[in-house]
């Protein structure tokens, strides 16, 4: 779902005077190959913070393994610059943008949400400080959790009570509420409100939980391309 959002992002940037703007990552969206002039991301569904920094499977498809990391004598190696070296031309971004977490507390309940939300901001920090190591002047920004369809029905067509929509609207509050008042004086990061913009009912299909429709898609890239302008004259 991030994928189109970087499409309408970057023909933002386009539109409003941002015409030079390069776009980093490894593929184009759904482990399609890179191409000149197009986007570029490190988007992949369904994972958490920590999957950046462990997953490393054996299967052969683009989203088995971190870009991240690898592995050496069993030893699991964090290579961002080598990253940096094959997909920046050695160099590091101006502004890099985190939008992860959902999929940390998703599944938790009133017994799990509060050790869920420790261990994605572990994760967290953790990958935020090997990535401070490599690229110390670069802006990182945090987005806050979307909002999920205000749908009751959505849920239960998609998880079949697994997940419903009052329990994930509290995992979603939790979840935002405590990165808020760990990260808001964080002079290192900044961090992206999007659920301000979120249409709950317009944003979603009304069979989709918590992947919004293009017209959402359009909300969560407008409320970035707003963050990015605010931010260019720190760079």
């Amino acid at each position: 779902r991030r994928c189109y959002c970087h499409k309408i992002g970057n023909r933002l940037c386009q539109k409003y005077g941002n015409k030079n703007i390069r776009m980093m990552g490894s593929h184009a969206g759904s482990g399609k190959p890179l191409s000149a002039g197009e986007i570029a991301v490190e988007a992949y569904g369904g994972w958490k913070w920590n999957c950046f920094m462990s997953r490393y499977g054996c299967e052969n498809n683009y989203n088995s393994k971190s870009k991240f990391i690898k592995i050496v004598n069993g030893k699991t190696d964090f290579i961002l610059q080598e990253y940096l070296d094959k997909y920046n031309d050695t160099s590091a971004p101006d502004v890099v943008i985190f939008s992860l977490g959902c999929n940390d507390i998703a599944l938790a309940d009133e017994n799990s949400l509060s050790g869920m939300i420790a261990g994605s901001f572990a994760a967290r920090k953790k990958l935020i400080q090997e990535f401070r190591k490599v690229m110390p002047d670069t802006i990182i920004g945090v987005v806050l959790l979307m909002p999920p369809n205000i749908s009751d029905t959505a849920f239960e067509e998609n998880y079949h009570g697994e997940i419903t929509r009052k329990q994930y609207t509290i995992n979603q509050f939790n979840y935002m509420r405590q990165t808020l008042l760990e990260l808001q004086n964080d002079p290192d990061i900044s961090l992206i409100p999007v659920y301000t913009a979120i249409d709950e009912k317009m944003a979603y299909p009304e069979n989709n939980a918590l992947h919004p429709n293009y017209f959402g898609k359009q909300q969560f890239a407008e409320t970035l391309f707003a963050w990015f302008k605010n931010i260019l004259c720190c760079i």
